[in-house]
């Protein structure tokens, strides 16, 4: 019987690509769990890239500080 596998695959914005392949049984139990852990691992790749561009984005912090005596 051939292996049953979950696929996923992420394309940054650089063009790289990051495939996941989580192995699974042939059945549905099985593949709910696959699904699950593909989740969780999309999930954790997506949050790094996301603390990522926040670093980037803190070390530009000076061009986007407003000054309270602007507001009122």
């Amino acid at each position: 019987m051939a292996a049953t596998e979950i696929r996923g695959e992420l394309k940054y914005r650089d063009g790289l690509k990051k495939e996941i392949i989580i192995k699974t049984e042939n059945n549905l139990t099985s593949m709910i769990v696959g699904i699950k852990k593909l989740n969780a691992d999309v999930s954790g790749l997506l949050t790094d890239l996301v603390v990522q561009e926040q670093f980037c984005r803190g070390n530009d912090k000076g061009d986007l500080q407003v000054d309270d005596g602007e507001l009122g």
